[in-house]
């Protein structure tokens, strides 16, 4: 009867399970026990509470909604039964073979060994998604480390109305071959009951061959085959480093296909690429690369290149990265999980909250990624002046002129797409009143991204498309907001010298000057009077009383006392050097000396490793 060979009593283990059933933390249980226990006249055995006492209660009143069997096999078995066997609408299995059976034989599939495992999840919403926008942008990719059988997640993705991922199908398979992938996308086709030729505009995965031949001999040709241009620009630095042994002709190497992908004239392209292999072929140090590069990529730069996929609005496979990073990091809670069943309670959560978040993006218009994008694109326009437009073309055609005034994009002016008159585009710039259809740009962020880049904000937020008859007194507003604009970078007044009330009318003014850019939305009246506002704020201050604080101040470089800290003196393992990217001044020397061996390379590193 001693307290250290006691049971917990009923009342104990099932306040204990209510604390655990409400979500509440091991820790955090453990906390309020032990706090209870300096309020306490004597000493009980449920101050003696571990977490084995609550895994314990636990698996006594059956909280783990994810286990329905102690064995992993056989508590997945159950969960599948209980939709293959039942009458419910909601069947999200679409496919299942166990280990250790037979398959059954599939026309038009290979055959799965007895020891392969396969399972095939497609929800009716993600159905629904499917053949909504499944037509469009199709992203295929696996990960690892979901479970504790080193069976890989595969997940077929596509891209909504509001330019964010959806995933509409995931498969568990011990194989990474071929035969899995058929056999997964047949399933998903079976499951729609698509056509025999089913064409996908766009299909988009890493530099691995087997998803596109399984995609494309199960489900038909495809318009265009891209590669994640992430997965491909980590391969060549991976390749340069391994196969070019001079440090300074690989940092070249890299920066020239660097450019190469970004360049989005197809004439040109193909110019510097024989230039390119040409030169690499010249050079002994770089052979081995060269011959890598003919192999692998320059036969197929369709796949890689940015001028072969202008306006496909895709660029690299984030979508599917950002869908892993959530689903190990919040659903798995970073954790290695080993039982399958467990993962897949957790991916049915997953794709519930996903629906849930998309049905609330439409009552409440939740910005997606790629609208936030726009809202900062038309920030950045801000620094864009009249003067650095040119209008051709019957206000059809712009010329805007890039911030190293050295180059220049064309903004055109598309013909009105139903989008537009409708109001029914999801992808609005609410302050230029313009969807993503309405107007294209030369630059990579409108061509390739396909976002509302700030070229366009600018062309539509000066008032440049108006008609020639309105666009006289646009300029005029537009003018006098430039004109107030230029009084206060030209002041720079700092808010930490004004009072509450002082600052307040500045943000106030600020906000009225930013409303101003809205043109056809405010009168002269009105920009007179915030003009005036400013006008007498600053008045207060003489450009002198500033410039004497501005001296009495600590110098901006400064750098600050640090902090005691602990540090680890673990000699640690060199990381593999990533290779720059060109900069602005580079680009040019780099594509006037390409094919003649002068480009100049800068050592900008602190390693004193020089290139004989």
């Amino acid at each position: 009867m001693s307290l250290g060979h006691r049971t917990l009593s009923r009342d104990d283990c099932t306040e204990i399970a209510g604390l655990l059933e409400s979500g509440r933390p091991l820790l955090t249980i453990l906390d309020l026990v032990r706090d209870s226990c300096l309020n306490s006249e004597h000493f009980q055995r449920i101050h003696l509470l571990t977490k084995m006492d609550m895994r314990n209660i636990t698996t006594e009143f059956n909280l783990k909604k994810d286990r329905l069997h102690q064995n992993d096999a056989i508590s997945l078995e159950i969960w599948v039964n209980s939709f293959l066997e039942g009458n419910m609408d909601y069947h999200p299995v679409v496919f299942y073979k166990r280990q250790e059976e037979s398959d059954k034989p599939v026309v038009g599939s290979p055959h799965l060994n007895d020891e392969d495992f396969l399972l095939v999840i497609m929800t009716p919403y993600q159905k629904k998604m499917f053949v909504e926008f499944g037509s469009d942008i199709i992203c295929v990719d696996g990960t690892h480390g979901t479970n504790g059988y080193d069976f890989q997640l595969l997940t077929i993705l596509t891209v909504d109305e509001y330019a964010s991922g959806y995933p509409i199908a995931f498969c568990f398979t011990n194989r990474k071959d071929t035969i899995a992938y058929k056999r997964f996308f047949l399933a998903v086709k079976m499951a729609n009951s698509m056509p025999v030729n089913y064409v996908c505009n766009i299909f988009m995965s890493d530099d691995e061959p087997a998803f596109f031949n399984a995609w494309e001999e199960v489900m038909g040709p495809v318009k265009h085959r891209l590669l994640c241009s992430w997965h491909v620009d980590r391969n060549w630095q991976a390749n340069v480093h391994s196969k070019i042994k001079c440090h300074s002709k690989g940092v070249m190497a890299y920066k020239v296909l660097h450019l190469l992908q970004k360049e989005c004239n197809e004439t040109s392209f193909l110019q510097k690429l024989q230039l390119f292999l040409q030169e690499l072929g010249e050079d002994e140090d770089t052979q081995e690369f060269a011959r890598y590069f003919r192999a692998v990529y320059a036969k197929r730069p369709e796949t890689w290149a940015y001028c072969y996929r202008k306006g496909l609005r895709i660029n690299t496979n984030m979508y599917l990265e950002s869908f892993h990073r959530v689903f190990k990091h919040m659903y798995l809670e970073g954790k290695k999980i080993k039982r399958l069943d467990k993962c897949v309670s957790a991916l049915m959560k997953f794709t519930r909250n996903k629906m849930f978040e998309r049905l609330i993006r439409k009552p409440k218009k939740t910005p997606s990624h790629r609208l936030s994008q726009m809202q900062n694109s038309h920030i950045e326009s801000l620094a864009i002046s009249n003067s650095m437009i040119v209008v051709h073309s019957k206000n059809a055609v712009f010329e805007v002129q890039a911030s190293d005034l050295k180059h220049s994009y064309v903004v055109t002016k598309e013909e009105v797409t139903e989008c537009s008159l409708k109001n029914v585009c999801p992808l609005t710039c609410s302050l230029c009143q313009i969807c993503v259809h309405m107007y294209t740009c030369s630059c990579v962020d409108n061509l390739i991204k396909g976002n509302i880049c700030k070229h366009i904000h600018a062309v539509v937020r000066l008032g440049l498309t108006e008609d020639p008859e309105t666009l006289t007194s646009t300029h005029a507003e537009t003018t006098e907001a430039d004109e107030l604009m230029a009084d206060i970078l030209k002041f720079n007044v700092p808010l930490d010298y004004c009072t509450s009330s002082q600052r307040q009318s500045l943000i106030s003014s600020s906000e009225v000057l930013t409303s101003c850019f809205r043109v056809n939305e405010m009168s002269a009246d009105t920009i007179k009077a915030a003009q005036k506002d400013i006008g007498n704020l600053l008045s207060k201050y003489s450009k002198d009383d500033l410039t004497v604080r501005m001296k009495n101040r600590e110098p901006a470089n400064k750098k600050i006392q640090k902090q005691t800290r602990l540090f680890s003196t673990k000699k640690r393992k060199e990381n593999l050097k990533t290779c720059l990217k060109p900069s602005a001044n580079e680009k040019d020397n780099l594509w006037v000396n390409l094919g003649k061996g002068e480009a100049e390379y800068i050592h900008t590193e602190f390693d004193h490793t020089y290139c004989k």
